[in-house]
C-alpha cells in the first residue's frame, strides 16, 4: 500500500531542474522542471515559484497525482522518460515500458546474462531505488541505519548489466550527524560519477588526506543533504603512522573514505569496464542506510565478503581484463542528466 503525505506540496522536491518554454497567452513563459531522486518529474513551477502541476508515482511508475493549473501536461515523467500520451507508454531509449503492468513490452537483449529473472521486469523488481540501465556501471553504498554506532559502508560496484564487479567497506562519518550541514555524515541520495581526479602536489586534495591514489569525484544529485556538494570517494590517512590502524578508517568531513589500495583497483577495474565494452560508461552512485548489521572494516581480504548476508553473492564469476570478478544480481540506472556542470573548488 502507498500513504501520500497528507500536504501535497510537501513531498520532497529536489534541486534538480532545468527550463522548459511553453505557450502562456500567445507568449513563451519559463517554467521550472523539478525532479525527484529518481528523476522523476514531481514539480513544475514558473518563474515566479508558483505551481503549474503537481505528480505523484506509484511504485512502478503510474500516475498517483497529477494536479493541473492548465491544459499543458509535462510528457517527461516517471525517471524522466518520455511518456506517450495516446498509448500511455513511456520510451525508456530501447524498449517501450507499460507502468500499468510493470514490464516492459519487449525483452531485455542482455537478458541472457541474468537468466534469473524475467527479461521483461523492470530494474529487477526494485524501482524505489533504481531505474533501468542504459550503460552505465553504478555503485551502490548500503550503509548502516545508525551511523552513530557504526559508519562503515558496503560499497557495491555494478556493470551496466547489474553485475557486481567489485566489493569493499568504506567510512561514512563526518562530524556530526546532522546532513544537511557541511562536514557532517556523508548524505543519503544519488551522486553523479564524474570520474577520477589526480590527489597529491598541484593539486586540490593534499596526500595525507586524500592519499596516493586518485580519488572518484562525485556531484550530488539531491537528498537528505540538499545543498551540500563535493563529497567524493577517497582514501588518506592510511600512511605512515596511520599504518598501525589495520582495524579502522579515519572520519572525513562529509566524504566516503576507502582503503588506498582498493581504490586503485577500482580504477582499474571500472576503467577495464569502459576499455572492454564501448556501451560503458560511468553512471550513479546511491547512498542508502539500509544495511541493518553493521560491518567491520579490516585490511585483509575479509572486506570484500562484507555485507554477503544481507546483499549475497552468485556463485556466477565474470572475467574482465584479467580481474576474476564475482557476478551479482540487480541492474542499475542512469537517468536524465539535469544538473549544472560540476566545479571542482566545491568539495568538502
Amino acid at each position: 500500500d502507498i500513504e501520500l503525505p497528507a500536504d501535497i506540496q510537501n513531498l520532497p522536491y529536489l534541486n534538480k531542474e532545468y527550463d522548459i518554454a511553453m505557450k502562456a497567452g500567445g507568449q513563451d513563459k519559463l517554467y521550472y522542471f523539478n525532479a525527484n531522486h529518481l528523476g522523476s518529474g514531481s514539480l513544475i513551477t514558473d518563474g515566479d515559484g508558483n505551481t503549474y502541476q503537481t505528480l505523484a508515482y506509484a511504485p512502478y511508475g503510474e500516475d498517483l497525482v497529477n494536479i493541473r493549473n492548465g491544459g499543458y501536461d509535462e510528457p517527461y515523467k516517471f525517471t524522466g522518460y518520455e511518456r506517450d500520451q495516446e498509448s500511455g507508454l513511456y520510451y525508456a531509449n530501447a524498449r517501450y515500458y507499460d507502468p500499468r503492468i510493470s514490464q516492459f513490452l519487449s525483452v531485455d537483449n542482455l537478458a541472457e546474462q541474468a537468466p534469473h529473472q524475467s527479461g521483461y521486469a523492470y530494474c529487477s523488481n526494485n524501482p524505489i531505488n533504481r531505474i533501468d540501465p542504459d550503460g552505465n556501471w553504478d555503485i551502490d553504498v548500503h550503509a548502516y541505519n545508525n551511523r552513530g554506532t557504526s559508519g562503515y559502508a558496503v560499497f557495491i560496484v555494478k556493470d551496466r548489466s547489474g553485475n557486481e564487479v567489485y566489493r569493499t567497506v568504506v567510512k561514512t562519518v563526518g562530524s556530526g550527524r546532522t546532513r544537511n550541514v557541511s562536514n557532517s555524515d556523508t548524505p543519503q541520495g544519488k551522486y553523479k560519477i564524474l570520474g577520477y581526479r589526480k590527489t597529491g602536489e598541484g593539486t586540490s586534495y593534499e596526500r595525507v588526506s586524500y592519499g596516493p591514489n586518485d580519488l572518484l569525484a562525485l556531484d550530488y544529485q539531491g537528498g537528505e543533504g540538499e545543498k551540500r556538494n563535493g563529497m567524493h570517494v577517497h582514501g588518506g590517512r592510511q600512511e605512515g603512522d596511520y599504518q598501525k590502524r589495520t582495524d579502522y578508517l579515519m572520519n572525513t568531513h562529509g566524504c566516503m573514505r576507502i582503503n588506498d589500495a582498493d581504490i586503485l583497483e577500482l580504477k582499474n577495474i571500472t576503467n577495464a569496464l569502459e576499455q572492454n565494452d564501448p556501451l560503458e560508461t560511468r553512471g550513479y552512485l546511491n547512498l542508502t542506510d539500509d544495511l541493518l548489521t553493521p560491518v567491520k572494516y579490516t585490511t585483509s581480504a575479509d572486506r570484500h565478503n562484507a555485507g554477503i548476508d544481507q546483499f549475497p553473492k552468485t556463485s556466477a564469476a565474470k572475467q574482465n581484463a584479467g580481474f576474476a570478478l564475482p557476478c551479482y544480481v540487480v541492474p542499475l540506472d542512469n537517468p536524465r542528466d539535469v544538473r549544472p556542470p560540476y566545479k571542482l573548488s566545491d568539495y568538502e
